[in-house]
């Protein structure tokens, strides 16, 4: 996170994404655990599994 700090998600976290912006992924809402787990193993996980 370039020295930025990580928390922990809260039950009521929102993720909001650039309409313009296309992702390799379909849609355009994330699960806050999948972007939280993604950090903190350094890798970007399976969505799928979310």
């Amino acid at each position: 996170a370039y020295g930025g700090k990580l928390s922990s998600p809260g039950d009521e976290t929102m993720v909001f994404s650039e309409p313009h912006r296309f992702s390799e992924y379909d849609g355009d809402l994330y699960n806050i655990k999948f972007l939280y787990d993604s950090i903190q193993s350094h890798k970007l996980l399976n969505i799928s599994l979310y």
